[in-house]
This record gives structure tokens, sequence and C-alpha cells, in this order.
């Protein structure tokens, strides 16, 4: 193939700007392969942890799904969209979800401020004082879970949790999960 002969210096730098942009658009295509190549594992398992327990609650909502079901692994009845005709009719749903719209927009506002305060105000301390900082709030986030997680785990522990010795105790049975008052 034969190049087009180029009239003056204007199509000279016309068809360089174009192999610069193509060469430009290329780097662009390989350079977004490569970061969806490395993000698509973590958007895959994301996906995956909140796209599967939102999709079985939703088909859940269409349940009569109770602890019972859980425990004993029986099959709820479908019971369609009554859960939600439930919902929406009783005379409490408007108060709740207005309190709770308005609670969530507060908490977020509060939240927002004290931590942008937090952030603006660490930034005046010293390195050591800034660790030392980002350290307590670091636990401060990650302890409370973690010692609600151990003590929930004493109380119902198969051999010694208290709620194992109690209802031993009342019911005469190491096989409380079978009681269906338990379950209701």
């Amino acid at each position: 193939m034969v190049a087009p002969a180029l009239r003056d210096d204007s199509d000279l730098a016309l068809s360089l700007a174009q192999r610069v942009s193509q060469r430009e658009r290329a780097r662009r295509r390989r350079d977004a392969r490569g970061a969806w190549s490395l993000l698509s594992p973590s958007v895959i398992i994301l996906g995956v942890m909140v796209g599967y327990p939102a999709v079985l609650m939703v088909i859940q909502s269409f349940t009569d799904y109770t602890v019972r079901d859980k425990v004993q692994g029986t099959t709820p009845d479908f019971v369609g969209f009554e859960n939600y005709i439930d919902l929406f009719t009783k005379s409490d749903f408007p108060a709740v979800l207005t309190r709770s719209l308005a609670l969530m927009v507060v908490l977020t506002a509060l939240i927002i401020f004290f931590g942008v305060l937090v952030a603006v105000l660490m930034t005046r301390l010293s390195r050591f004082w800034r660790v030392l900082v980002s350290v307590g709030l670091l636990l401060a986030w990650a302890l409370p879970p973690l010692t609600a997680t151990v003590v929930w785990g004493w109380i119902f522990d198969a051999q010694y949790g208290i709620v194992n010795w109690l209802l031993n105790t009342v019911t005469g049975s190491t096989a409380w999960t079978n009681h269906p008052w338990l379950l209701e």
C-alpha cells in the first residue's frame, strides 16, 4: 500500500497527531485492561460476599422463614407478598420509617463532623502523638466487635456456656436446640 502524498506541513502535522493519538488510545486500553485485571478478583469476591446474602434475603422475604427453619433445617412456607402487605399495612410503619431515616441522617452528620474534627486536630499533633492517637482509634474501632464475639461464644458454648447450663437445668435435657418453645 502506498502512502498518500502529503500536500503541506499541516497534513504532516495532522498525520503525526493521528498516529500519536492512536498510540495513546492503545496505551490507555492496555492500562485499563491491566487495571481491571487487578481489580476484578476484589470485585468478584465483594460481589459474592454482598450479592449472595442480598439475593438470599430477598428470596426469604417471600417465605415464612423462622429460627426454627434455620436450626432444624426445614423448608419455610412460601407466602408471596404477605410479608410486604403486613409491613405496609401496619399503622406504625410510617412512624418507624420516619424515625429511622431521621436517626440515619443525624448520626451520619455527626459521624462526618467528628471524623473531620479529629482529622483536622490530628494534623496539629507531632508524629509520635499522631501515631499514638491513630492506634487508639483503631483499637477503639476493632475491639468491641472482637470482645462481643468472644463473650457471645462463651455464653453459647455447647459444653460450658451459661445458656447451655441454664437450659439444661430448666429442661433437664442436653438437646435443648430441639425444644420448639425456644425457637418460636
